[in-house]
């Protein structure tokens, strides 16, 4: 049996925007399809800690700020990230990330351009809008993306989804990988088949990549 790679650490940061009807917009960005990871989704501005950060005190919350200006223009300061999530990917994976995950308010007076060396395109979306567009096969994401997306779909604005990351726990997520007749599935925590019988999020526990889609 190989041994599984090493995680490297990486730092997501997911930007807030009240939307005029109601509701939160998500910044998303497509990344390269010459991308080395993840080629052609979308996905929030993050990438991996570098050297740079590890003089901080905090160097995934520096990764986080850092990557977010250099993907996306946007300068956060580390007191605006809150964490959400942390996700490891399946020891199945020849490229490995530990990942934190992280909301933040855009802070006034700035716009998301997304970076031409970093992303083909990049857009404000309504949770439930893009998580509709990947279900008709129009973009697709990731399964942290996605359920990240699924969390924030119901915050009734930027104040109480923030308010929300900062009364919640913060899960660890280490999703599992099988192949069902021919088809890659995703085991998150509180699947049968997952040997962490506690659900870390609200909702589905296993998501199966149909005709580029998870279902």
């Amino acid at each position: 049996m190989s041994v599984p790679a090493q995680p490297r650490a990486a730092a997501t940061g997911m930007l807030l925007r009240d939307d005029p009807q109601g509701g939160v917009q998500v910044y998303l960005i497509q990344r390269h399809h010459r991308s080395g990871f993840l080629g052609g989704a979308f996905a929030f501005p993050g990438g991996k800690v570098d050297d740079v950060d590890r003089s901080s005190e905090d160097p995934s919350r520096a990764g986080a700020v850092r990557e977010t200006k250099e993907e996306v223009g946007v300068t956060l300061e580390v007191d605006d990230l809150i964490h959400v999530a942390r996700w490891i990917t399946p020891e199945a994976e020849p490229r490995r990330f530990d990942a934190d995950f992280y909301v933040a308010r855009l802070p006034d007076g700035q716009e998301a351009k997304p970076s031409d060396r970093e992303s083909l395109q990049g857009a404000w979306y309504r949770p439930d809008v893009a998580l509709e567009a990947m279900r008709s096969r129009d973009i697709f994401m990731a399964p942290p993306t996605l359920r990240s997306l699924e969390v924030l779909a119901d915050a009734p604005d930027v104040a109480g989804a923030l308010a929300r990351a900062r009364r919640d726990d913060s899960p660890v997520i280490r999703p599992k990988m099988k192949t069902d007749a021919g088809r890659l599935q995703i085991l998150l925590p509180g699947d049968p088949e997952h040997d962490e019988p506690h659900p870390a999020l609200p909702g589905a526990t296993r998501l199966t990549l149909v005709d580029g889609a998870w279902e």
